[in-house]
């Protein structure tokens, strides 16, 4: 499985060229305002390999509390993807790191 949730055709399609035969690929969010929502794949790679396009955009309002009881539970760790918090301050030097990949993990805004 690969998973795409930066949005750029560039990660996108490296995703699907990774993927094995019957490979799964998630694309998580939006694309970026400079492909105005259009991303060329590579559909004769996907229909020979017969490769699965998943995506996912935010969760329903109604699986939030399930979420959260497991969380108190202990069967879900989001701290575990959580690499760096930040201020809202910090988020423009945030946004630039991301443009060469130069975060990893999860940077959450928690001082406002």
């Amino acid at each position: 499985m690969s998973v795409d949730a930066v949005g750029l055709a560039q990660t996108c399609q490296a995703s699907l060229h990774s993927l094995r035969t019957r490979g799964r690929h998630l694309q998580l969010g939006h694309t970026v305002a400079a492909d105005g929502g259009q991303i060329a794949v590579p559909i004769d790679l996907m229909l020979i390999k017969e490769l699965e396009f998943q995506n996912a955009f935010g969760m329903a309002g109604h699986q939030f509390g399930p979420m959260l009881a497991m969380i108190d539970a202990g069967r879900l760790r989001p701290d575990e993807v959580v690499s760096r918090t930040v201020s809202l301050d910090e988020v423009s030097s945030v946004l630039e790191s991301m443009a060469s990949f130069g975060t990893t993990g999860v940077v959450v805004i928690d001082r406002f």
